[in-house]
């Protein structure tokens, strides 16, 4: 899936380099979501949205160093 938007309609607001993109990548549940949280968390990656609960299931974003966004999503129904 494919999903594209406005930078300003982002949350977090897209604040990364030109070119910056996020990619989203789905887990088991939300224990696996908590693990990997706590995983990225203990390596240092900045957390930019604390594990939250959003209409399309649990989630979480991190950065990589050049300023992407990584978020995990638990919860996600097709």
């Amino acid at each position: 899936m494919l999903g594209l938007w406005l930078a300003s309609d982002a949350a977090p607001g897209g604040g990364g380099r030109p070119g910056a993109s996020e990619i989203s990548f789905d887990v088991a549940d939300g224990a696996a979501l908590s693990e990997i949280h706590a995983d990225w968390t203990g390596k240092g990656l900045p957390i930019l949205i604390e594990p939250v609960e959003m209409p399309f299931g649990q989630t979480f974003v991190a950065a990589d160093p050049d300023g992407h966004r990584i978020r995990v999503v638990a919860g996600v129904k097709s």
